[in-house]
């Protein structure tokens, strides 16, 4: 009876929202609130519970709450939201429950996914003329906006931005998609409305490396930081060994007395996480097949479980480290001695990349030695640079004569 009730006045919310006036949309809202038996905190809590439930609630995403219940904030205030983070943290996976929970709960409908791509034009987004027709064809943002759908962009720096996204800005400005009169013409002819607006609940979430988010902003115009929040996502060092451990067992190929007699060496291996992660952030997904390999392995050959998780940090984390500075490099060794003694292979791979970094910038520490023997300190003035500071001086010493004189 109380679910009729609601959906009833929900019914009915829905149905006289647009005779009422805007002065009192905001207290008719908090009314119906408090006949279904929540307020907006209370809501608040039971979305985010929702969104971080995955794989048909048997896990949970290992995000923290609070960020959780922000980004909500922010949609629900208005605004676009971009998730920040390394690669394998759960950013895609949050942006898609936030489509499924929150998205469906303001349009009613499933939300509309796409991966960005480097050759996407304004094309890919707004739409353009089909060349070998007459028809106007819209792009993803065009399309979401027109079915009243929130647009999940994954991978957002993978396009260039300026190119592809340059036109979204003044759209979301403006709420409206400008069209060229051929492109609303065509639309016309094709039975639909010339001008695109877009919805007020219309809203983006994009996903985005940290580790190319610094070069972006800096070959970026201020419409994509203007116009979209961007939040940093890393693991919730609180759930994640759980969340961990119940998306390893969940799928059914790994017994949970497998899992705890591997307990041991997983400690040791978040320990040595903890150690790398203020230097170079690893990703929940890395823990993951990391943790599976070895627990997999190890429950067909009870022996050799450090070979086990040597051979799986050399697979999985070894190429994350590849070029990375020796500041990083060294305090990664360091922790791995420390925390994985075992790990051989694996610390062998680091110093190798260590070496490498060595030789490549043997010339820069050479360079400095010998301007230091000389000393310049480092610094070369040129000769043509020094002749004239020398013609200078001899004209101003002149100069100072010829007034003695007088």
């Amino acid at each position: 009876m109380d679910r009729l009730k609601t959906k009833r006045l929900l019914a009915n919310f829905q149905g006289t929202l647009a005779k009422i006036s805007k002065k009192k949309k905001p207290g008719f809202k908090n009314l119906l609130n408090q006949v279904n038996g929540f307020t907006p905190s209370t809501d608040l809590d039971k979305i985010t519970d929702e969104i971080l439930k995955i794989n048909n609630n048997t896990a949970t995403l290992a995000i923290e709450r609070d960020v959780v219940k922000r980004i909500i904030r922010w949609l629900r205030s208005g605004k676009n939201v971009i998730l920040v983070g390394a690669p394998g943290v759960g950013k895609t996976r949050l942006a898609k429950r936030i489509l499924d929970v929150e998205g469906k709960r303001v349009t009613g409908k499933e939300g509309k996914e796409v991966v960005a791509h480097y050759e996407w034009t304004r094309r890919s987004t707004i739409g353009g003329m089909n060349p070998a027709s007459t028809k106007f064809e819209s792009g993803h943002i065009t399309a979401a906006a027109e079915e009243k759908l929130w647009l999940l962009i994954d991978e957002f720096n993978r396009a260039d931005i300026n190119k592809a996204f340059g036109e979204m800005f003044l759209a979301i400005e403006s709420k409206k998609i400008t069209l060229s009169p051929e492109e609303e013409k065509a639309r016309v002819v094709d039975g639909k409305t010339g001008k695109i607006k877009i919805p007020p609940e219309f809203r983006i979430i994009g996903t985005m490396n940290d580790f190319d988010k610094n070069l972006l902003l800096t070959e970026l115009s201020y419409g994509l930081i203007t116009r979209f929040v961007f939040v940093d996502i890393k693991p919730d060092d609180d759930t994640e060994q759980a969340s961990v451990k119940d998306q390893i067992l969940q799928d059914g190929n790994v017994p949970e007395i497998n899992y705890k007699s591997c307990q041991e060496k997983i400690n040791e291996f978040y320990e040595f996480i903890q150690a790398v992660r203020p230097k170079r952030m690893i990703g929940v997904r890395t823990c993951i097949d990391v943790i599976k390999y070895m627990v997999t392995a190890h429950q067909r050959i009870k022996s050799d479980i450090d070979d086990f998780l040597d051979e799986a940090l050399c697979d999985c984390l070894l190429p994350q480290f590849d070029r990375l500075d020796k500041p990083v490099i060294s305090a990664t060794i360091k922790a791995a001695e420390n925390h994985i003694p075992e790990a051989d292979m694996f610390v062998d791979g680091l110093k190798e990349m260590k070496i490498k970094l060595d030789e490549a910038t043997s010339w820069m520490t050479k360079k400095v030695e010998n301007s230091e023997s000389d000393g310049t300190n480092g610094t070369t003035e040129k000769p043509r640079a020094k002749k004239a500071a020398r013609t200078r001086k001899k004209k101003a010493k002149k100069k100072t004569r010829k007034r003695k004189g007088r």
